[in-house]
């Protein structure tokens, strides 16, 4: 069984290098990308250490302040 480092490598890092993405370049792909959200109601301390943050396994950085974000099970659930 392949880890998800080798799944990336293989199935998404070369759909995106043909989608004219430059995953090494960190400018164009940033990758383990931390995403602050508020606790919910109520909750002042975070519970654990990841509570409020998400992970995107992807981000493509465009122009300007546009961002888009692909997570790897959304990328395999709709294949090219």
């Amino acid at each position: 069984m392949k880890t998800e480092a080798e799944t990336r490598k293989e199935l998404i890092d070369k759909r995106l290098q043909t989608a004219g993405w430059d995953v090494n370049n960190r400018a164009q792909v940033a990758q383990e990308f931390d995403i602050t959200v508020p606790l919910p109601d109520g909750v002042s301390e975070p519970l654990s250490p990841y509570q409020g943050h998400q992970f995107s396994d992807y981000v493509l950085l465009g122009k300007g302040n546009d961002i888009e974000r692909f997570y790897r099970y959304g990328l395999l659930a709709n294949p090219a």
